[in-house]
């Protein structure tokens, strides 16, 4: 009999908590890694060399990478030439249109701040 009613009580606690009308849905959309991938404005990011500055395991050699949230991601997408702005030698701040796809920020726009 204390089975029955815990299963009773279970199965109503467990629908009180599908709530079918949420808030509305948001502009997220999740990437076949099931990341989450947000489309950005125009935003300021860190940019640098993914291997001399941001040491990321895989990375062979020199190649943009746009810290965000505190976590490296390699650049793709926009063209830019990490090793011209200087980028191997230090983090600079870049003005990066774009939105991450799992472990990499695809970017339609990259401006260097000078």
């Amino acid at each position: 009999m204390r089975k029955i009613v815990f299963l009773a009580v279970l199965g109503v606690f467990s629908l009180a908590g599908c709530d079918k009308g949420g808030p509305p849905a948001s502009d997220k959309t999740t990437t076949a890694s099931g990341t989450s991938a947000v489309p950005a404005a125009a935003a300021t990011y860190e940019i640098a060399c993914a291997k001399c500055i941001y040491a990321m395991p895989g990375v062979p050699s020199c190649a943009a990478a746009v810290k965000v949230g505190g976590k490296p991601l390699l650049l793709s997408g926009a063209s830019i030439d990490i090793m011209a702005i200087d980028g191997c030698k230090a983090a600079k701040q870049a003005t990066i249109e774009g939105k991450v796809e799992g472990d990499k920020f695809v970017a339609t726009k990259v401006e260097v701040k000078k």
